[in-house]
């Protein structure tokens, strides 16, 4: 197995950062793990954590993460309506799972009259982070991992990956248990969206091309 981590905490722990995803279960089964060890890389809670033990060998490898720039309030008025739209249907204390896109984003923004709504994602983005700070995700009422915004992997901006840090707020999974219909229906009125390409007069949804162009791959929204 090779993998990037974050630098060692106190206990001898390293952890996996913006990525639990299949890692930390493939890592485990691996005759031998190299880390590349990433200052750069958060040091987030739940699946990532793995102690320096199991490692065969680390090198440096000091780069800064991708990064996004940070998510801003919709200007087109398309995507505003159907933000509030959306939100008429999310009630209170919901568990929520919110894709990327122009569409979600706007429905991120347009969330903030909500109370106590929660997280239970594939990706951990601005958006989420925004929504923990203003009060309105508290997690307070989800049936699973209550008090914690569960994901399995973040991508976003350089704020969100320092918000990550050490915050044990939020919890990473592996990508088998968090998008696994068993543990999503657990949640407290779970309520997943996502945004799409096209759908047909029979309700069939495409997320992923146009025509024969992929513009995306499989995720939440499957």
């Amino acid at each position: 197995f090779w993998g990037t981590c974050s630098l060692p905490d106190e206990h001898g722990y390293v952890s996996l950062g913006v990525g639990a995803d299949y890692s930390c279960e493939v890592l485990p089964a691996a005759r031998a793990v190299v880390l590349e060890v990433n200052p750069h890389m958060p040091f987030t809670f739940g699946a990532t954590l793995v102690h320096t033990s199991q490692v065969s060998s680390f090198l440096w490898a000091p780069r800064k993460l991708h990064s996004t720039a940070p998510s801003k309030p919709s200007t087109c008025p398309i995507e505003q309506a159907i933000a509030e739209r959306v939100c008429e249907l999310v009630q209170d204390g919901a568990t929520i799972q919110l894709g990327i896109g122009g569409v979600p984003a706007a429905v991120g923004h347009a969330l903030r009259a909500k109370k106590d709504l929660g997280v239970h994602t594939e990706m951990f983005h601005d958006v989420m982070m925004e929504l923990m700070e203003a009060g309105v995700v508290t997690n307070a009422r989800k049936s699973v991992q209550r008090g914690k915004s569960v994901a399995t992997f973040a991508m976003g901006s350089t704020r969100l990956y320092a918000y990550m840090h050490n915050n044990p707020r939020v919890e990473m999974r592996p990508v088998s248990w968090t998008n696994d219909y068993h543990t999503l229906a657990k949640n407290y009125r779970m309520t997943s969206i996502n945004s799409a390409v096209e759908v047909d007069i029979t309700g069939q949804v495409c997320s992923e091309s146009v025509g024969h162009t992929e513009i995306s791959g499989t995720g939440g929204a499957a």
